[in-house]
C-alpha cells in the first residue's frame, strides 16, 4: 500500500490541524491504493508536517462535490469555483485522523529530491 504526498499551502495545513477543514481538493484521482497522505507544507516551510488518513474520495461534478463539502472545505466558494473553473470532475479526499509529527520531516526522509508538483506516491 503506499502513501501519498500532497503539497498544501500553510493556511490550509492549520486549518486542517484546527479541524476547520477536512477536505483536499484535487483535479485529479489517485490510482493506487492510497490509505495515507502526507502533509507536505509549501514555501515558507518546505517540510512533511505530519499525515492524514483518508476516510473517503468523493468524485463528482464541481457543483455536487461542493454541495458535501462546503461546511467543511476551509475554502471560500469563489476560491472553489476559480480551482475547477472548466473542469467536469472535481476530487475531494476526506481527511481524517491528523497526525503531526513533532519534528517536521524532508522530502529526502522518504527518497525525494524535488517537490512533487501536484503529489507524489511513496
Amino acid at each position: 500500500m503506499f502513501k501519498m504526498i500532497l503539497p498544501i499551502y500553510p493556511e490550509y495545513i492549520e486549518l486542517i490541524i484546527k479541524g476547520k477543514k477536512k477536505y483536499d481538493f484535487r483535479k485529479f484521482y489517485c490510482k493506487a491504493l492510497i490509505k495515507t497522505i502526507l502533509l507536505y507544507v509549501k514555501h515558507p516551510v518546505k517540510a512533511i508536517v505530519g499525515e492524514a488518513k483518508i476516510l473517503n474520495i468523493i468524485k463528482n461534478t464541481p457543483e455536487n462535490v461542493w454541495k458535501i463539502t462546503k461546511k467543511f472545505a476551509g475554502m471560500s466558494k469563489e476560491d472553489f469555483d476559480v480551482y475547477y473553473r472548466d473542469k467536469n470532475v472535481a476530487i475531494a479526499y476526506e481527511l481524517g485522523n491528523i497526525k503531526i509529527y513533532k519534528t517536521p520531516k524532508s522530502l529526502k526522509d522518504f527518497n525525494l529530491d524535488i517537490v512533487p508538483r501536484s503529489f507524489a506516491y511513496v
